[in-house]
């Protein structure tokens, strides 16, 4: 395997998904250039490829990079900031012959709205039908974070969307097929990349972006990234302050002339009249083209770019040949059926620009070079007239000899041939009887320039070594989603008929002589993702495309109902299954709770969860990582807004599934954004009330300045009237709303808790909570430049507010005690001030407490916590953590 691989096979295998993958990132169709630099990218850095790699991952992880280079530039492009508005339209990028409908349209459109890395997850998966695994590779992510980002894009897309799940994934189908790139456009990308082959690693593949963290680190980091960033787009091996730029110049001349040469070449090619088809050399120097003459004939040239004149090689009747260059670019083999028992073969000769023409008396299956390129391997189908059997031979052309590697002629019964494997000094041939169940592995090397047999290996009838063969073998299925038991017993797998398309779910046990078959061909089976056995290899947890899931009896085959998750669901002991779900029973809606559910397989294969732990999705979302022991389940929340995680466990005791204490939790992963606060609209005040109170002028920041004013109904001696604040600005009225009572004192000031360079205004009054009066502190920040006129807004609203230094850092911080009845019990809570906003962190939630209760013990501060079961808990608050003293 060398670097000419990359654009001799890996570019035309991938250029077109990497082209769409482009394309659906970051909206634009004119992305050939960033396709040509990926592969560039390739071919610079092609030791660094593994073997054991796939090439269309590693591929994708390097475009990943590429596009990393094009947020910026995105992010300014105001036609882009118009979509991602809403306020501009924009057609879903396909060919003028796609004929794209409303639905089709809502949904891309939905698609482009997301944020970049949202989008990025869903092609790769929806689209590109990676696996979570592969791409967490082209991520340079986790797995288990992959999945989680997944989880939440979709669940974005879905809920901006009125359309059903098979709808959104219909038009995903589509987009995929869309994108394409013209024939004569990819040779000469193809040529241009040729003379690339052989340059030297010259810039870091890969550029590791940092999460985004506050403060220093996050700037250091930035400008980092950054300087990486110019580094490797600017594709240097050295620093450009320490190059001489004449010298760079000339290279670049150098290089512009060359890659110009290259255009014009191309070009006369592709103005010569009646051209069939033209195929680069590896090297990129040669050119291979076919045209038809004036006689209805056509000619197979060959023509150097350094040469005026092309050399008309041969001359043929009919034009339906293959042709395929051999790896080292001496040699090119032509072929074409000549008729149900004979194929010809015709090489040219590059060097000597000669012809030699091959027939043989058998027709010839699956064509291989070696890998010097000085020899090729095929399968032939003898038929003489007592018997039929196939053989692997090989071709020299050094001697322009022909010898027989492995043949049937001696086997009393039918065995099919396959080359399994080659290698410069060795070949695996694969040996099935397809009737009996039986496969052989035969191993040649080359030795004296002659191929010996060296080895081989028989297997028992119907072995998982012929199952595997056989499936991959058949010439009308395709095979897909493969799994294996832990024993090696059986196999699961999706099975699709090439001529419907459609699929059906098959189990074959080792030892029997065909599969049998669990699900019928049906169009929904297209939907699976993955199958995973359980530790005693009895049933076999099916996880499909968004996460919705079942379970087979490999016994009986029977199969459970289809539950609901938002990400693939995990094996436990005992038959537990870990699940993370939508929790469809909450009371409030709008909380979009999630819970981790324990379902349990009994033995009539039915279902039985409970949910063990709830959280409100819009702070995160948790991910499975493991099992400690049946008894034991591991959970990583994580706060995908602040770039925080938590890890928590549960355990399993005699009554019900609890939360283990941990010695430290990270707060900060429980740490989400105060929402849904309204803006304050002008509004005058009613006439029928009474101002009670006024302030002076307050400082607002910049100069500016406004007074609160206090109504009541003036009407009544109630002491409990309610009492409303309106401020007044710029000689204009806008209302706050309820802030307490008549008789209440409530206190009016400014205080500057964001980071904003205006104050805020502060209201202390009081608010009616469950059948109980509580102290309550409105918060109102101030905009003077927010468009219509809403300058004002209720960007905090705290129950029993209060500033105390919890942590002993001699800051203090902001605090609220919330709770306090039978309904809901104490719970601690910190706000936290940002730009213009606040976060708040529950503390009751973070440490999975039905109570936590700030009290002072002696010069410090803890909180007491505790639960139904009557254990209790104490925690000090020390640098974000929540750190178990007690």
């Amino acid at each position: 395997m060398n670097e000419r691989m990359v654009v001799e096979e890996w570019f035309d295998a991938y250029c077109e998904e990497l082209k769409c993958y482009f394309v659906y990132s970051i909206q634009s169709q004119e992305v050939e250039h960033l396709v040509q630099d990926t592969f560039q990218h390739a071919l610079h850095h092609f030791s660094s490829f593994q073997q054991h790699q796939y090439p269309k991952t590693w591929l994708f992880s390097i475009a990943h990079n590429v596009i990393s280079q094009q947020s910026s530039e995105q992010s300014s492009n105001p036609i882009w900031k118009r979509l991602l508005s809403g306020r501009g339209k924009q057609k879903v990028p396909l060919d003028e012959e796609t004929n794209m409908n409303d639905l089709n349209n809502d949904i891309y459109l939905a698609f482009c709205k997301l944020p970049e890395n949202k989008r990025e997850v869903l092609f790769l998966v929806l689209l590109m039908e990676f696996p979570f695994t592969e791409v967490a590779e082209v991520l340079q992510s986790s797995e288990k974070k992959v999945k989680n980002r997944y989880d939440i894009a979709w669940r974005a897309l879905e809920e901006s969307l009125p359309y059903s799940m098979h709808e959104i994934k219909e038009v995903f189908s589509k987009l995929s097929k869309t994108v394409s790139i013209p024939f004569e456009r990819k040779e000469m990308m193809k040529q241009e990349l040729r003379l690339e082959v052989g340059k030297h690693d010259r810039k870091p593949l890969h550029i590791k972006k940092s999460s985004n963290k506050k403060g220093m680190v996050a700037g250091v980091s930035a400008a980092l990234i950054l300087m990486t960033a110019v580094y490797v787009i600017t594709d240097r091996g050295q620093s450009q302050t320490q190059s001489n730029p004449a010298e760079n110049v000339g290279e670049e001349n150098e290089e512009q002339q060359e890659k110009q040469s290259v255009y014009e070449f191309h070009g006369e090619i592709k103005s010569q009249p009646n051209l069939e088809y033209m195929q680069y050399a590896p090297g990129g120097e040669l050119l291979l083209f076919v045209q038809g003459t004036e006689d209805g004939q056509y000619e197979i040239a060959l023509q150097h770019r350094s040469e005026e004149e092309p050399t008309i090689l041969k001359q043929i009747e009919y034009f339906n040949h293959e042709f395929r260059w051999s790896p080292n670019g001496r040699y090119i083999v032509m072929y074409r059926d000549g008729g149900e028992q004979t194929t010809s073969l015709t090489f040219i000769d590059v060097e000597k620009r000669g012809v030699m023409e091959q027939s043989f008396e058998a027709k010839l299956h699956n064509v291989n070079w070696e890998d010097e390129g000085n020899g090729l391997f095929f399968q032939e189908y003898i038929q003489s007239n007592d018997k039929e059997y196939e053989q692997i031979t090989h071709y020299s052309l050094s001697n322009r000899e022909e010898k027989v590697i492995a043949s049937g002629v001696q086997d009393d019964k039918p065995y099919d041939y396959s080359i399994q494997r080659t290698s410069p000094t060795g070949i695996k041939i694969n040996k099935l009887l397809a009737n009996e169940g039986i496969a052989k592995d035969l191993f040649f090397e080359k030795q004296d320039d002659e191929w010996m047999k060296v080895d081989e290996t028989s297997y028992a009838p119907y072995s998982q070594s012929f199952i595997e063969r056989y499936l991959y073998l058949r010439d009308d299925t395709n095979v897909k989603h493969m799994s294996w038991s832990g024993n090696n017993k059986k196999v699961i797998y999706v099975e699709e008929n090439k001529d419907t398309r459609l699929r059906s779910i098959k189990i074959w046990e080792v030892g029997e002589e065909s599969p049998r078959l669990i699900i019928p061909e049906q169009e929904d089976i297209q939907n699976v993702r993955s199958f995973t056995w359980s530790s005693d290899n009895k049933y076999v947890l099916t996880s499909y495309t968004l996460f919705n899931w079942n379970v087979f009896n490999m016994d009986d085959l029977s199969y459970t109902s289809m539950k609901e998750a938002t990400q693939e669901p995990v094996w436990g002991p005992d038959h537990q299954i870990a699940v993370i779900q939508s929790l469809n029973n909450q009371k409030d809606a709008n909380d979009h709770n999630e819970g981790v559910s324990i379902y349990t397989l009994d033995n009539n294969n039915q279902l039985e969860g409970e949910t063990i732990h709830s959280y409100n999705s819009n702070a995160g979302t948790a991910t499975l990582y493991g099992w400690d022991d049946p008894s034991r389940l591991n959970v990583r929340f994580e706060n995908r807004e602040f770039d925080e995680n938590a890890y928590l466990s549960f355990e399993n005791k005699q009554n019900g599934w609890q939360r283990v204490a941990k010695d430290t939790i990270n707060a900060h992963a429980f740490q989400s954004s105060v929402w849904g606060l309204d803006s304050i609209q002008r509004d005058d005040p009613y006439s029928m009330w009474e101002e009670i109170n006024k302030t002076s002028p307050l400082p607002l920041g910049n100069g500016e300045e406004a007074t609160v004013h206090i109504f009541a109904n003036g009407n009544t001696t109630k002491a409990n009237a309610p009492a409303f604040a309106y401020i007044r600005y710029d000689n204009k009225w806008f209302r706050v709303g309820r802030v307490g009572y008549k008789d209440d004192s409530i206190q009016i000031d400014t205080e500057q808790y964001t980071s904003d360079e205006n104050r805020e205004i502060v209201i202390n009054g009081s608010n009616e909570v469950d059948g109980g009066f509580v102290q309550q502190t409105y918060i109102i920040g101030f905009n003077p430049t927010q468009e219509q006129g809403s300058y004002f807004k209720i960007i905090a609203s705290i129950p029993n507010f209060q500033e105390i230094d919890v942590d002993a850092d001699g800051d203090e911080e902001m605090v609220s005690t919330e709770g306090g009845h039978q309904l809901k019990p104490f719970t601690t809570v910190f706000y936290i001030p940002h730009f213009e906003t606040f976060d708040r962190i529950n503390v009751g939630d973070a440490i999975g407490s039905d109570y936590a209760r700030l009290e002072k013990n002696g010069d410090q501060y803890v909180i007491k916590t505790g639960s139904e079961d009557d254990s209790t808990s104490t925690y000090q608050y020390r640098n974000g953590n929540l750190k178990l003293i007690d």
